[in-house]
């Protein structure tokens, strides 16, 4: 259970390194707590759940009330490893593999990228700030025309430590 705690990568995303911004991000390792809340405009039609499994449609309920604007929260192990630049950190903040980050700005206290995913199809900015050792907040924008359709998706996130 610890080690999925620990695993940022969960939602895990490519980035585009650059050693001019690595950046130490002013923060402490440890057990954190990330609370995300979800906007999206255009969604599609939902599929029917009442035919999966109890687990799996727990899952699907869970994702649905994220999309929904519900909060969500987990708790994630950060390790010194990923304090080391924001792009490690920020590998949390989408499940999508083929997302390309370029970083725009960045110090120790926040960091500002460029999205790109799906070959360009989904694109967007993702700010994350550092406002304590102990704090953190983030902000996803993001426009999708994967399906052909434009649909905007805004997500807010605030992370605290919880302790080592």
């Amino acid at each position: 259970m610890r080690i999925a705690l620990c695993r940022l990568a969960a939602l895990a995303i490519a980035f585009v390194p650059g050693a001019a911004f690595a950046q130490a991000i002013d923060a402490k390792p440890g057990l954190w707590e990330r609370t995300t809340v979800m906007q999206h405009a255009g969604m599609p039609a939902l599929p029917d759940a009442s035919k999966l499994p109890p687990e799996a449609r727990a899952q699907f309920q869970a994702m649905i009330d994220q999309m929904q604007g519900k909060p969500v929260t987990r708790r994630e192990c950060v390790t010194p490893e990923t304090l080391k630049e924001w792009q490690e950190y920020a590998k949390g903040s989408s499940d999508d593999a083929t997302c390309q980050h370029t970083v725009l700005e960045s110090d120790a206290k926040r960091v500002r990228m460029a999205v790109s995913c799906q070959e360009g199809k989904r694109t967007g900015t993702l700010e994350w700030k550092a406002s304590t050792p102990e704090s953190m907040e983030g902000r996803f924008d993001m426009v999708d025309r994967s399906t052909g359709v434009e649909r905007k998706m805004n997500m807010t996130t605030t992370s605290r430590w919880l302790g080592p």
